[in-house]
C-alpha cells in the first residue's frame, strides 16, 4: 500500500498532459479509394506503362535456376505448408484443420533451407551485385506503391506529382527506403511529403542518425488511419526525439539505430506528453530500472511486472490524469499492461514491437544484446495482427531483425526480394508457412541462411531466431542485482 501511495504521488508528479485519444486495440476500418480524376487517370496510365516496362526489360535479365534444384527447392519449401487432419464433428460433418504451418515446424524449415543453398550458392554473384538496383527499386516501389496509389497521391496538386517523379529519378532514396522495410501500406507520397517536413522543420535531420529518424517516421507514419497512429502528428513526434535526445534523455545505443529500428521506436499511439510523463515517473520513483547494469533484462519496461496491480482497468474518462497515468495506478490486465509497457520502453527511445498470443497480450523489444521479451509471450508463440499492413508471426519477425544485423548480406534479400516484384510474384504471407513465389521464398531462406550462418544453433533442432537473446536466467527484478553480496 506504501508503495502504491508514492506511485500515487508520482504520478501527480509528472508533467501535465492531455487524454490520449487511442484505445487499446488497433482500428479496423476499411478505407475506400478516392476515385481518379483527368489528372489522375493521366498518372495511373503513365505509371502502369513505366511499371509494365521495367518488368519486360528485366525479366530477361532475371537469371535462370537449375530445373532439378529449382524442383527440389520447391518441393521442400511447400511441405513447410504443413499437413491436414480430417475429422467429423458430432453431426458428422467433414472439417479440415491445417496443422504446423505457422513457422514452428523446424524439422521442416532446416529441410527447405537444404534444399535452397545449392541455388543460393548459384545466384550469389548476382544478388551480390549493384549493376542492375535502379531499375529493381524502381520496378519495386512502383508495385508497392501501385499504380493507382501513385495516381490518387499525384492528382492531389503538382507539388504531390514533383514528389513522386522525384523519387522515382533518385535511386538512391529508393533504395534507402526500401531497406528499411518500405512506406508503410506503400504509401510512398505520403512519405515523402512527411519527410520533406521534416526536413523543413529541423536543418538536423539532414545528415547522420537524425536523418535516418526522420526517414523511419516518415515511412512508418505514412498510413497512420491503417495502423492505430491517427492523431500523432509525423513532425511533431519527430521534434520530440530530436529534443529528448539533444537533452540526453533517451537510451546510450538511441544514435546507433538503424532506420528500421527507428521506426519501432516512433511509432507509439499515445502522445508525445505521455512518453515525456513516463521518463519523469520512472525517474522519480524507479530510477533502478534505468540505471541497473547491462545484465538487467528489463531496462525500462520491468515496471508491469512489478508495479502493476493485476485486475481490471477502471478508467475515468473525466480524471484530470491520462488514461496511462490512472493504469499504473489503479492496475490492468494484459492489454493495458502491454500498451504502458510498450510506450514505457519507447519514451526511452528503445525499439518495440506489440506481440500477443490468442487470449493475451504482450511486448517484445530491442536491447544491445538482441531482441527479448517479456509478459508472458515467446518466439514461438507470438503473433501480431492488428496491424493489417505487417501482419506476421514473431519467429518471422526476430528473423527479420537478426538479418538486418548483416547489411552486406541482408542486401542480398532485399535483391531476391525486388526479383520477386518484377515477376509479380505472390508475397509471403508473415502468417502461414510455405507460402510466397519463388523468389520471395528465396529471399525468406536467404535471411534464415544469413542468420544461421552467422548464429549457428546452440541447441540442436533449435533455430536461432526462436530463441531469446537473454539467458533463462537472466534477473527478473533490479532488487536482485542492487542487494550487496554478504560475506
Amino acid at each position: 500500500m506504501k508503495r502504491r501511495r508514492i506511485l500515487s504521488l508520482a504520478c501527480l508528479l509528472g508533467i501535465s498532459v492531455g487524454m490520449i485519444t487511442d484505445s487499446f486495440s488497433a482500428p479496423k476500418k476499411v478505407i475506400e479509394s478516392p476515385p481518379l480524376m483527368s489528372a489522375g487517370e493521366q498518372s495511373y496510365s503513365e505509371y502502369s506503362k513505366m511499371l509494365a516496362s521495367l518488368r519486360g526489360n528485366l525479366k530477361g535479365k532475371v537469371p535462370q535456376i537449375n530445373p532439378e534444384k529449382k524442383a527440389q527447392f520447391i518441393k521442400a519449401f511447400e511441405a513447410e505448408k504443413g499437413t491436414i487432419k480430417k475429422s467429423k464433428d458430432k453431426k458428422g460433418k467433414v472439417r479440415e484443420e491445417i496443422r504446423n504451418n505457422t513457422y514452428n515446424n523446424a524439422k521442416a524449415t532446416f529441410a527447405s533451407l537444404i534444399a535452397t543453398r545449392p541455388i543460393l550458392s548459384d545466384l550469389d554473384s548476382v544478388l551480390s551485385s549493384d549493376a542492375l538496383d535502379s531499375q529493381l527499386v524502381k520496378c519495386a516501389v512502383l508495385a508497392s506503391a501501385t499504380p493507382r496509389g501513385l495516381a490518387e497521391f499525384t492528382q492531389q496538386g503538382a507539388e504531390q506529382r514533383r514528389l513522386v517523379d522525384g523519387l522515382l529519378a533518385n535511386t538512391q532514396l529508393m533504395k534507402e527506403m526500401l531497406y528499411a522495410g518500405g512506406a508503410k501500406a506503400g504509401r510512398y507520397g505520403k512519405a515523402l511529403q512527411i519527410f520533406g517536413s521534416i526536413l523543413a522543420a529541423s536543418d538536423r535531420a539532414r545528415e547522420g542518425h537524425f536523418r535516418r529518424l526522420a526517414l523511419g517516421t516518415s515511412l512508418e507514419l505514412a498510413a497512420p488511419e491503417l495502423c492505430g497512429y491517427v492523431g500523432i502528428d509525423p513532425v511533431q513526434r519527430y521534434q520530440f526525439f530530436e529534443k529528448s535526445y539533444l537533452g540526453k534523455e533517451l537510451d546510450p545505443a538511441f544514435d546507433k539505430l538503424t532506420t528500421w529500428q527507428y521506426r519501432q521506436v516512433i511509432n507509439d499511439p499515445h502522445t508525445n506528453a505521455d512518453m515525456a510523463w513516463m521518463r519523469e515517473m520512472l525517474w522519480n520513483y524507479r530510477p533502478d530500472q534505468i540505471t541497473a547494469p547491462a545484465e538487467y533484462k528489463a531496462h525500462y519496461v520491468g515496471l508491469m511486472n512489478s508495479e502493476f496491480g493485476h485486475k481490471r482497468a477502471e478508467i475515468d474518462e473525466n480524471a484530470p490524469e491520462t488514461r496511462m497515468q490512472q493504469i499504473i495506478d489503479k492496475g490492468g490486465q494484459c492489454g493495458p499492461k502491454a500498451f504502458f509497457g510498450r510506450c514505457l520502453g519507447r519514451s526511452f527511445g528503445c525499439p518495440v514491437w506489440g506481440a500477443r498470443l490468442r487470449s493475451h497480450t504482450a511486448v517484445t523489444y530491442w536491447t544491445p544484446k538482441g531482441w527479448t521479451t517479456i509478459l508472458g509471450v515467446s518466439w514461438r508463440n507470438g503473433f501480431w495482427t492488428a496491424d493489417k499492413p505487417g501482419s506476421m508471426r514473431a519467429v518471422i519477425f526476430k528473423l527479420g531483425a537478426m538479418a538486418r544485423d548483416y547489411p552486406e548480406e541482408y542486401i542480398k534479400v532485399c535483391r531476391a526480394e525486388w526479383i520477386g516484384d518484377i515477376l509479380a510474384e505472390e508475397k509471403v504471407d508473415g502468417m502461414y508457412s510455405g507460402t510466397g513465389g519463388l523468389w520471395k521464398a528465396l529471399a525468406l531462406n536467404k535471411m534464415r541462411a544469413v542468420v544461421m550462418n552467422r548464429n549457428p544453433p546452440q541447441v540442436e533442432g533449435k533455430r536461432p531466431w526462436e530463441l531469446d537473446s537473454y539467458p533463462r536466467d537472466a534477473p527478473k527484478h533490479p532488487e536482485q542485482l542492487m542487494t550487496p553480496r554478504r560475506g
